[in-house]
């Protein structure tokens, strides 16, 4: 009976995160949760039967209902108890986390027993189960989060607190690109997670706006050192079950060796695509940190826009729109890459991104004005349009018109048909080209004058030789 007692003294000391006491009165044994968090269900399972004497003074465990399996030779539990004559003698104390994690990975795939209670906290709060009989507990969540209870005489009431989700997060954009950019153009950030000792189904998620695309994940490293994808952790790609683009699941035999306070950085590369909004208005993306269920980290944003202007082909003498004219776009004032475009609608282009400009038989469009709004580009940026073809009847511009954005739109504000610079935008005039004569002009009367010269001159000479003759 002394060795007995000795046994709960030791099981007593395995409070740490996992475990505490509850009462063992003669009638009720009430457990309560403390911050419980808000959707989450809990359940408690009894996994070992407490009996105690008359006196109170001294009891003994045994293997409740439905967990011999968990407790018998080859069983996960075996490895965590020390049994004698069918009762519980020893727990190693020095590993009740993993004792407390096997047990819920045994509720959770082998089912042993209906849970003796379950409930859901509609709001962070407490909750509390109400128990009929003694003995040791397992309490699970949905979130996995777990706490092994022993029940003693000591008192009736026994609190527990839901272990807070002590994981942070933080995002930084990485290199110069700004937060107005090309469509198309890569943007790295790098989001800081510290992962804490205990930590359970940690989730990083990845959710971008309509706009917005994930070109890669380009490294999860700690301490410089790069983890390994689906041993460490694993990339889920549009997951069904959640609202975000994509989640990156850390393994729990990662987490498991978290020993302190751990920073782990998560590199991704995104750009703006051809949905992207231009300003004022953004494309966001968000990320945050869950550990499964309802509980997480506030989302972190962060958010890119992109820039357009306005071109109006313009009539030199009228100053009014001309249609008819062709137009592309490079990178410099002289030979220089071509900048892909779509045509969205009419009027209505924008810079092709990676997908679209990989995409089978891609070609870029021609722009063709009238009026017209070309979308994204980026701040402080340069980009050269050239005239391909002019209206029908009027002249071609000679050399590339250079196109620079101030952090701004270049927008056109015309009202009609007639521009002028005041109106905002990209002008582009046109002159009528020169009327030429059918064959050459000015020569026809030269020659005309030249002819009928002559022909006076003729005359004279045969009038002069004719009188010479008389003579």
């Amino acid at each position: 009976m002394k060795k007995i007692r000795k046994v709960i003294g030791m099981i007593l000391s395995m409070l740490m995160l996992w475990t505490t006491t509850v009462s063992l009165a003669a009638e009720q044994y009430t457990i309560r949760v403390l911050n419980a968090r808000q959707n989450e269900t809990y359940r408690i399972y009894r996994m070992m039967d407490a009996v105690a004497n008359a006196a109170m003074d001294s009891y003994s465990y045994t293997i409740a209902s439905g967990w011999d399996a968990f407790f018998a030779e080859g069983g996960a539990g075996k490895d965590y108890i020390t049994m004698e004559n069918g009762y519980v003698v020893s727990v190693d104390e020095a590993r009740i986390e993993q004792f407390g994690k096997a047990a819920a990975e045994y509720v959770r795939t082998a089912s042993p027993s209906e849970a003796a209670s379950s409930l859901t906290a509609p709001s962070n709060q407490t909750i509390v189960f109400e128990l009929s009989s003694p003995g040791y507990y397992l309490i699970t969540s949905t979130a996995g989060t777990l706490t092994a209870i022993q029940t003693t005489p000591q008192s009736k009431t026994v609190t527990v607190t839901e272990k807070t989700l002590n994981s942070v997060i933080s995002c930084e954009q990485l290199g110069t690109a700004g937060t107005t950019v090309m469509i198309g153009t890569p943007v790295q950030y790098q989001d800081r997670l510290t992962l804490q000792k205990g930590a359970l189904n940690e989730i990083l998620h990845l959710d971008l706006s309509d706009g917005m695309s994930l070109s890669q994940i380009d490294s999860i490293t700690v301490n410089g050192t790069p983890l390994t994808v689906d041993t460490d952790y694993v990339i889920v790609n549009d997951p069904s079950d959640d609202t975000c683009d994509l989640h990156i699941r850390f393994t729990q035999d990662w987490l498991d060796q978290i020993s302190e306070p751990t920073d782990v950085m998560v590199k991704f590369t995104v750009y703006l695509n051809g949905d992207a909004a231009a300003m004022p208005e953004v494309e966001t993306m968000k990320t945050w940190l869950s550990d499964g269920a309802a509980t997480v980290t506030k989302p972190v944003s962060k958010t890119l826009s992109t820039l357009f202007f306005d071109l109006i082909k313009i009539e030199y003498e009228s100053e009014e729109e001309l249609a008819g004219a062709q137009f592309e776009l490079f990178t410099t004032a002289a030979d220089g890459e071509k900048i892909a475009l779509v045509k969205d609608g009419e009027g209505l282009y924008h810079v092709a991104d990676p997908k679209e400009k990989s995409a089978e038989n891609f070609t870029s469009a021609i722009i063709e004005a009238g009026k017209a709004r070309i979308t994204g580009f980026s701040s402080w940026s340069t980009v050269y349009l050239e005239e391909i073809k002019a209206p029908t009847g009027y002249n071609k511009v000679g050399s590339r018109i250079e196109i620079s954005f101030q952090n701004e739109n270049r927008e056109n504000f015309m009202e009609g048909t007639t521009w002028t610079e005041d109106d905002g935008g990209i002008g582009v005039v046109n002159h009528k080209g020169a009327l030429l004569p059918d064959t050459g002009g000015s020569g026809n009367t030269f020659f005309y004058i030249f002819g009928g010269a002559l022909c006076m001159i003729g005359g004279i000479l045969v009038l002069r030789l004719s009188t010479m003759e008389k003579e």
